[in-house]
């Protein structure tokens, strides 16, 4: 299946994706405890680089190697596959809402949003829910 090219959505020279998934070993949700899920959307300005959006996924998958609270993470472009959907996504779990504090607030994150995120980002959403 060939997914459409939108206007803003990076693509990839070499057909890859740009998604990561990655959850912690190290890291234990306790069954049938509720954890933290934050939900992160972006559209990028247009004419966006996908070399930049590379960078970004790339900045973005480091960060679990850096801060230990974070249990699972994925990145990825849409699909485009809907009408209206947002360029980019990014998906993590924590185990207390203290770990997405500290997560939040880590000066790595901070410098990943600071240096390879608004630079190319003209709108930015999220969410945080427990389950």
């Amino acid at each position: 299946m060939t997914l459409p090219s939108r206007p803003g959505r990076a693509e990839r020279d070499d057909g890859g994706a740009f998604s990561a998934y990655r959850p912690r070993p190290d890291v234990q949700l306790e069954e049938f405890t509720l954890a933290i899920h934050h939900v992160v959307l972006f559209r990028f300005a247009d004419g966006t680089d996908p070399v930049a959006v590379e960078a970004m996924a790339d900045a973005l998958r480091h960060l679990p190697s850096l801060i230990p609270q974070v249990a699972e993470y994925a990145v990825g472009p849409d699909l485009g596959v809907s009408e209206g959907s947002w360029d980019f996504a990014v998906s993590a779990r924590f185990a207390s809402l203290e770990d997405f504090g500290t997560y939040r607030s880590h000066p790595e994150h901070q410098a990943v949003i600071s240096e390879h995120i608004e630079p190319i980002t003209v709108e930015r959403r999220s969410v945080q829910f427990e389950y």
